[in-house]
C-alpha cells in the first residue's frame, strides 16, 4: 500500500506545472560545475553553480539530469553528468579506465546523432583529458562533485537539448529490456518489466552516503519460487521508479519531513494541496531543527500560537477539504536498506479532531503552549532532547495524531524526574510535567469511561476528590505557609525535602508536616499585616483536609501510579492559584480594621 501510494503521489506531481519532477530514466542531482564546449570538443569555459548569499549561499543547483543509479567499488559512468574522476581523469585511481568507461557510454548513446551539440561531446572525449584547461582549485573540487556540459554557440545545457533527451531515453530503454524479466506488478496488477533493483534513496541519516533502498532482499532465507533478489518483490519498473522517485521528492523537501528521534517521518496529502500544514510539524516541535538543537525559531513559534487558537475555537483549522487524507510514514536508515516503523493514513478532518483533544489535554494554567518535542524534554536528564529514548517518541507522536492513549513509559518517566530533580531547574519545569501528566490520565479516564471520575481541568477544581490530589494541594498549602513565615532564605523547602516522599508515601511525612505548618501559621499571625494570610492559609487546609477519607486513618500509606500524577497536579494547580490576585474578602477587611 506505501508503494501504491506513493506512485500515485507521483502521478499527481508530474500533473503539477509548477512542480519539476523528473521522468523515466531521470534523476535529480546537486550539480555543481558545467563545463562549456565548443564544436571542436575543446574546454572554453568551467563555471561553478553559485546560489543565495551569505550563510544561505551554496555552490550546487539541483537538476534533472539523465539517470544515475547507485555506484559500488566497480566503475560505472554516468551520461552527461558526472564527476571529474570520469570526465577528466582526476583522482589518484583508475582514472583512465573511468574516463576510457565514459567515453565509451557517450559513443554508444551519440554515435547516430548528427546534432552539433552530439558531436562535441564526441569530439571532447576524442581529445584525452583535458585536465590542463582546469585549475588547480577547480580539479581538486571537480574531482567529487558532478558537472553537467554546456554548448558554447548556443549558452544552452547538453543534456536539455531534446534530440540529446530523446536519444538517452532510447539507450535506456534498449539496454533495459535487453535482459528485462517479465512479469504481473504487485502494485498496478499490470504485466510489463519487473524492476532488477529498487531506486536508492540518499540524505537519510545514518544510511549509506551511496543511499538505501526501502525494497531489497539481501539473503537466501528472504527469497522464494526461485527468485532472486527484488524479483521477489514483483514490482514493475515504472511502479519501481514512480515510488522511488515520489520518495526522494519527499525526503528532501523540509515542508514534508520531520525528524523524530533516528526516524523520519514523512507527510503528504491527496489534495490539490500538496504541502502538509506547518501547524503539525511545528506541533511536533521537530521541524527544520537540526538534532540536538534546541533553538526554536520565535516568528514561527508566535504562527503556531495563532493557529492553536484558531483549531481550538473552530476557525478553519486546516488549509484542505475535511475530506482529505494525510499520510505520514516513519522510515528509519538500516545500513543500505530502509525500515519502515508505521504507516498511517488519516483525514484532515479527523487529525484536526485529534489534534484539538490533544491540545485539551495538555492545556494548564499559566503554561504556555508548547511543541510536543520541548514538552517531552521534561523526561529527559538536564533537558537534552537527544537524551529522550526514540520508542518514547513515537509513542507520544502516535498518541498526539491518532488520539490514543499516551504511552504508559511517559507517565512513569515523568514522575521519576519528579523525584529525582523536584522540578526545580526551571521556573516552567512544573508546569509542562503538570500538563504532561494531565494528559495522560485525562485520556485513561475517558477510556475507562469510570462512574464517578471526573477529568482533570485546566485550572484548580476545589470539588476534584482524589486523593491524591487532594494531597498535592494540602502539600502546596503547607509549602506556602513556610515561605510566607521563613521567607525566599530557606536553604531547604519542604518541597526540597519531602516533595518525592510526600506523592508516594504520604502517611510517613504529612502529620509531621502539618504540626510544622501550624507553627508556621502562628509566626504569620504575629507578622504585621499578615494576620488575614494566615486566616486564609487556615482555611484552605481545613477544606483539603475535610476532603480526606484514608482507608486506614487520614492519610494513605501509598499512592499508585495515577494518584501520584493527580498529586502532582493538585499540587500545581493550587500554588499557581495562590498567585492569582483575589479582591479582599471579608475576613480580610476585619482583621485589617482590629490591627
Amino acid at each position: 500500500m506505501i508503494l501504491q501510494e506513493l506512485a500515485n503521489l507521483y502521478d499527481r506531481l508530474a500533473a503539477d506545472p509548477e512542480i519539476k519532477i523528473p521522468g523515466m530514466g531521470w534523476s535529480v542531482e546537486n550539480v555543481s560545475y558545467r563545463i562549456r564546449i565548443d564544436d571542436n570538443g575543446r574546454t572554453t569555459g568551467v563555471i561553478p553553480y553559485v546560489v543565495g548569499e551569505g550563510k544561505e549561499q551554496r555552490r550546487f543547483v539541483k537538476r534533472i539530469v539523465p539517470e544515475h543509479a547507485s555506484r559500488t567499488s566497480g566503475i560505472q559512468p554516468f551520461f552527461l553528468c558526472d564527476n571529474g574522476c570520469y570526465l577528466f581523469c582526476l583522482g589518484k585511481t583508475r582514472g583512465e579506465e573511468k574516463f576510457s568507461a565514459s567515453a565509451a557510454l557517450h559513443k554508444k548513446v551519440l554515435a547516430e546523432s548528427n546534432n552539433p551539440a552530439a558531436r562535441a561531446v564526441l569530439a571532447f572525449f576524442e581529445r584525452g583529458p583535458q585536465t590542463y584547461e582546469l585549475s588547480s582549485d577547480d580539479a581538486g573540487v571537480i574531482a567529487n562533485t558532478f558537472v553537467v556540459f554546456e554548448y558554447a554557440p548556443e549558452n544552452k545545457l547538453i543534456h536539455e537539448m531534446p534530440d540529446i533527451a530523446r536519444l538517452w531515453d532510447l539507450y535506456r530503454a534498449a539496454t533495459a529490456s535487453a535482459d528485462a524479466t517479465k512479469g504481473q506488478c504487485a502494485i498496478t496488477g499490470e504485466h510489463g518489466l519487473i524492476a532488477r533493483l529498487y531506486p536508492q534513496v540518499t540524505g537519510f541519516p545514518g544510511a549509506q552516503s551511496a543511499g538505501a533502498s526501502l525494497v531489497s532482499f539481501n539473503c537466501s532465507a528472504f527469497e522464494s519460487y526461485g527468485k532472486r533478489g527484488t524479483y521477489n518483490a514483483s514490482i514493475s519498473e515504472i511502479a519501481a521508479f514512480k515510488s522511488g522517485t515520489a520518495l526522494r521528492y519527499l525526503s528532501k523537501d523540509d515542508s514534508h519531513r520531520v525528524s523524530i528521534g533516528d526516524t523520519l517521518c514523512i507527510c503528504w496529502t491527496d489534495g490539490p494541496t500538496l504541502r502538509p500544514t506547518g501547524v503539525i510539524t511545528a506541533l511536533l516541535g521537530f521541524k527544520q531543527e537540526r538534532i540536538g538543537s534546541r533553538a526554536e525559531d520565535a516568528r514561527t513559534l508566535d504562527q503556531v500560537r495563532g493557529d492553536l487558537r484558531s483549531i481550538r475555537q473552530g476557525y478553519a483549522p486546516m488549509p484542505s477539504a475535511p475530506s482529505t487524507k494525510f499520510y505520514m510514514v516513519g522510515v528509519a536508515p538500516n545500513a543500505a536498506r530502509l525500515s519502515i516503523r508505521y504507516f498511517k493514513v488519516e483525514s484532515y478532518g479527523k487529525l484536526a479532531e485529534n489534534l484539538i483533544q490533544y491540545l485539551n489535554d495538555i492545556e494548564m494554567v499559566d503554561v504556555k503552549p508548547a511543541s510536543l518535542k520541548n514538552l517531552l524534554r521534561q523526561i529527559a536528564p538536564l533537558g537534552e532532547g537527544a537524551a529522550i529514548p526514540s520508542t518514547l517518541l513515537h509513542g507520544c507522536f502516535d498518541a498526539m495524531l491518532g488520539g490514543s492513549l499516551f504511552p504508559r513509559a511517559l507517565q512513569a518517566s515523568v514522575l521519576t524526574r519528579m523525584r529525582a530533580d523536584h522540578a526545580s531547574r526551571n521556573r516552567w519545569d512544573m508546569g509542562q510535567r503538570a500538563a504532561l501528566l494531565k494528559g495522560c490520565l485525562n485520556r485513561q479516564i475517558r477510556k475507562k469511561s469510570a462512574a464517578g471520575e471526573k477529568e482533570y481541568t485546566v485550572s484548580l477544581d476545589r470539588e476534584n476528590a482524589n486523593q491524591g490530589y487532594v494531597l498535592g494541594r494540602l502539600f502546596a498549602v503547607i509549602e506556602r505557609a513556610q515561605r510566607v513565615a521563613l521567607g525566599d532564605g530557606v536553604n531547604a523547602t519542604v518541597r526540597d525535602k519531602y516533595i518525592g516522599a510526600a506523592s508516594t508515601t504520604p502517611t510517613r511525612v504529612f502529620p509531621r508536616l502539618l504540626a510544622n505548618c501550624q507553627n508556621h501559621l502562628s509566626k504569620i499571625e504575629k507578622m504585621p499585616g499578615k494576620r488575614g494570610m494566615a486566616v486564609g492559609i487556615q482555611k484552605d487546609l481545613d477544606e483539603i483536609v475535610g476532603k480526606l477519607n484514608g482507608n486506614d486513618g487520614l492519610f494513605p500509606r501509598t499512592l499508585g501510579m495515577n494518584d501520584q500524577g493527580a498529586f502532582f497536579i493538585g499540587y500545581y494547580q493550587q500554588r499557581q492559584s495562590s498567585f492569582v490576585r483575589k479582591e479582599p474578602k471579608e475576613y480580610e477587611v476585619v482583621s485589617s480594621v482590629e490591627e
